[in-house]
């Protein structure tokens, strides 16, 4: 069987062949590439503010009955929606009601927010 023998030599030298065209051509990737930078730098984020939010109200809106500054409604709901909060609030008074005089407790409208 002196016939396999050639086509086993051909079958050699394609593979190398193939093989020195795709080595060539991976070194050639690597080295058009240039040099690598593997220096990393973060990218800084500034927080933005939270947006700010005012209440205007009687006792409760001050949270009188809820159990204390963190359980009134104006707390909980400027926590979950990531606001800062600013509760302006008189107990015992209304709109137009004038309030407790004793208390020093004035309308609303009079009221310098």
């Amino acid at each position: 069987m002196r016939t396999a023998e050639p086509v086993k030599n051909a079958a050699f030298w394609l593979f190398m062949a193939i093989a020195l065209v795709i080595g060539g051509g991976l070194y050639w990737a690597a080295e058009s590439r240039g040099p690598s930078d593997t220096s990393y730098t973060p990218v800084v984020v500034e927080p933005k503010p939270w947006p700010g939010a005012i209440f205007l109200g009687d006792s409760y809106t001050a949270g009188s009955r809820a159990g204390g500054e963190g359980a009134r409604y104006t707390t909980i709901v400027c926590n979950q929606l990531k606001w800062r909060c600013e509760v302006n609030r008189q107990g015992g008074t209304g709109y137009t009601n004038m309030g407790q005089p004793e208390e020093n407790e004035t309308k609303f409208v009079s009221r310098n927010c």
